[in-house]
């Protein structure tokens, strides 16, 4: 059951931030046809989610393009260094 069928999001009540949620998911393929449908509905009507549509792919795309690379093991050691020295956050 996809989320606009939970929780009273339906396809006829929703919301630019119900759509954001799922734009992921619409970009992956993972949506069912019905919110597939209604999300497409959505962003024929809205530009904001549009272009919000629009940047996520762009970021997407850019950051599949970078290269992974391997950090030198002196590095490693003086940042796990630096981490057992800092005092913990206060929330943690």
């Amino acid at each position: 059951m996809g989320k606009w069928s939970r929780g009273g999001i339906t396809p006829s009540r929703k919301t630019c931030s119900d759509v954001i949620d799922l734009l992921t998911d619409y970009m992956d393929g993972g949506l069912a046809p019905p919110e597939t449908a209604a999300l497409e509905k959505h962003l024929s009507d809205c530009a904001a989610c549009t272009e919000y549509l629009r940047s996520l792919k762009s970021t997407t795309a850019a950051v599949s393009r970078l290269r992974r690379e391997t950090i030198p093991e002196e590095v490693r050691r003086r940042l796990r260094s630096f981490i057992a020295l800092r005092p913990s956050a206060p929330w943690t």
